[in-house]
């Protein structure tokens, strides 16, 4: 005869740091089917340590429990989530279910995964565990808070620590997620990168089920993962040689090895934003998600399932249906994926969706000669820079109190609009306001007036994810570093951007072809001739494949030969219309050979945005000479 299950009992914690103990109070009181006890650091004084905490939380399990959850002050609890953990430990009493994953990690991408194809449950397939909301079986958080004590170091962080002690993967297993973090910024990197919500795809109304057990996902051998937009979208790949078990690539080459092209990734991802009015109010709140349901619809679309073993069953999502519900935005549930328009049809647009785009061209926001919306966005910029006037020769007996301020405009009002596969040309004479613009849109200057946004972001608040987004020239300016060859320089850039060895290998050959850099990229960077460097320069802003590329007179004090190379690798990047690119020049021959779209700036505003043509036909200076001649021009010969 089976013995009858041992009834769920669940002892709950929430862990608050001192100075947030009141924010947790109110978490307790808002939950009090919980019955949950409030920790702080026993040691507040002491040297920075989450452990501390950890162990007390984990240590703080009521004798007669049989499941412990400990619960991070900054949560946000579903409605009837009391019912819903309860639910979630009877179907696997026996496993460590994490009821969040932040939102840009490989795991969070396994629970998106899960959700599209019906599933309730996701392995852990990150180097850490997020202890925001965690529930282990009472004996495992015994164990863990005896470890926890022994590795209470300066260092030690609980969420990996978590994972070291919870060594078997089977048993670590997050849910499609009832829990998220509070609005604000309570965590360090939610500032910049928001609340970790978006993998918030679980069932959230009071009383909701959840399925058997047996339901889980299993262990995915390829996971999508997304840092922004699609130029940084990667693929980790499960890779027993690499360090952490898993190889990272381009996610768009992983696919188009699998036969999904970018018509059944991209673009349904921008039909699909074409339908919420006001987008760049939204842009920041969504378009990481559904970037994320797309790339991952891709890799469940039926010509790669039967290549790639290891994902469960459940139902198949079929190309152009990818988006499942949000909290933040509404929708079907998971598993029932909301259709949008199939591939080569149109998503009937929301109402208004087109006043807004209507609105900004009507007002000369700058024109958008491609369509679409735009890359890099700047409206009513400004920015003055101030000095002390030196004065006369008398002007040192002038206390500083009363010493004059100089005002110099460097840019007024400038609006610009930038789409991508635009190439626009930048001119204007010295001291227009050409490279102050440059320096807005790159973040290495704040603007006093109006705004700025490529990609999205903020390029001064997001300097660090904008640089991932971009690649940059400053004439002569180098950003190699000067003591050392050119290829170490590459390899360190490699490292910054993440790149996986094969993407740079390939990278760095393209761009040897084109610029013929492999002759001297052994050489310490000091003793390179200006055109060497210059193209070295230029490898090093586009080896991780920018979306956008800014190129502030990277062809000054060339001579022909390496302007011909500049200019050819320029025009092969324009032609594969993947890049926003703006080139600031006085070279009118580059301007004609390689921009579409000019734009002139003087005394920091734009006074022209249009064709080659059309600056011409308003600013050409043309002139009709008559000669008369006095006596016919004599025939050779005569």
């Amino acid at each position: 005869m089976t013995a009858a299950p041992r009834p769920i009992s669940l002892s709950t914690v929430i862990m608050a740091h001192p100075r947030r103990q009141a924010a947790a109070e109110r978490l307790s009181a808002a939950h009090p089917e919980l019955a949950a006890v409030v920790v702080t650091d026993p040691e507040p004084d002491g040297p920075s340590s989450a452990l501390r905490t950890a162990r007390v939380a984990w240590q703080t399990v009521a004798p007669s429990a049989t499941h412990h959850l400990v619960i991070q002050d900054d949560a946000i609890l579903a409605p009837g989530f009391a019912e819903r953990v309860g639910a979630l430990v009877a179907a696997r009493p026996d496993a460590a279910i994490s009821l969040f994953a932040e939102w840009g990690s490989r795991t969070a991408n396994a629970v998106r995964a899960a959700a599209l194809l019906g599933h309730d449950w996701a392995p852990v397939v990150d180097d850490y565990l997020p202890s925001v909301a965690l529930v282990l079986p009472a004996s495992r958080a015994r164990s863990f808070a005896e470890y926890a004590a022994a590795n209470t170091v300066a260092d030690a962080t609980d969420d990996v620590t978590l994972l070291d002690h919870l060594t078997d993967i089977e048993k670590l297993t997050p849910v499609v997620q009832p829990v998220d973090h509070a609005n604000p910024p309570s965590l360090v990197g939610n500032d910049v990168m928001g609340p970790r919500n978006s993998a918030n795809y679980g069932p959230l109304g009071a009383g909701a089920s959840v399925g058997p057990g047996s339901s889980t996902l299993p262990p995915p051998s390829a996971v999508p993962y997304f840092c922004w937009w699609e130029q940084l979208a990667v693929v980790y790949t499960r890779d027993d040689s690499a360090p952490d078990g898993w190889r990272r690539g381009p996610a768009e080459e992983t696919l188009l090895e699998r036969g999904i092209g970018r018509e059944e990734t991209v673009g349904p991802l921008r039909e699909a934003l074409d339908v919420l009015p006001h987008r760049s109010l939204v842009h920041d709140r969504i378009s990481d998600v559904l970037l994320a349901e797309v790339w991952t619809t891709a890799f469940l679309h039926p010509r790669s399932r039967a290549a790639r073993p290891g994902w469960g069953g459940g139902p198949r999502p079929f190309p152009g249906a990818f988006r499942t519900g949000h909290p933040r935005t509404g929708g079907a549930a998971p598993g029932h994926p909301r259709p949008v328009a199939p591939r080569g049809g149109r998503v009937a647009r929301a109402a208004g969706g087109d006043r807004c785009a209507q609105g900004l061209r009507g007002r000369g926001r700058g024109r958008l000669m491609t369509g679409g919306e735009p890359v890099i966005d700047v409206a009513g910029a400004g920015k003055t820079f101030r000095s002390f006037d030196p004065g006369g020769r008398w002007s040192v007996r002038r206390p500083l109190r009363r010493r004059k301020v100089r005002r110099s405009v460097a840019l007024a009002d400038v609006d610009l609009r930038v789409g991508q596969g635009e190439f626009v040309g930048l001119l204007g004479q010295n001291g227009a306001g050409k490279s102050t613009l440059i320096k807005l849109m790159t973040g290495l200057l704040l603007p006093e007036t109006g705004t700025v946004r490529v990609m999205g972001l903020d390029p001064y608040a997001d300097r660090e994810r904008n640089a991932r987004t971009m690649g940059v020239t400053f004439g002569q300016r180098t950003q190699l570093w000067w003591d050392l060859p050119a290829r170490v320089s590459f390899d360190i850039l490699r490292d910054i951007h993440g790149l996986a060895e094969p993407v740079y290998r390939s990278a760095l050959a393209e761009l040897d072809g084109v610029l013929s850099l492999s002759p001297f990229w052994d050489t310490p960077v000091r003793f390179l001739s200006l055109g060497q460097r210059v193209r070295c320069d230029l490898a090093a802003a586009l080896l991780h494949r920018p979306q956008v590329i800014f190129l502030d007179e990277p062809t000054v004090g060339l001579d022909v030969l390496v302007k011909d190379q500049v200019r050819a690798l320029l025009a092969r990047l324009a032609a594969t219309g993947d890049h926003a690119i703006i080139l600031t020049t006085h070279d009118m021959g580059e301007v004609e050979a390689l921009c579409e779209r000019i734009v002139v700036i003087d005394r920091g505003r734009v006074v022209h945005d249009g064709s080659r043509e059309g600056l011409a036909a308003v600013s050409g200076d043309q002139h009709t000479f008559v000669v008369e001649l006095r006596r016919r021009r004599p025939r050779c010969g005569c």
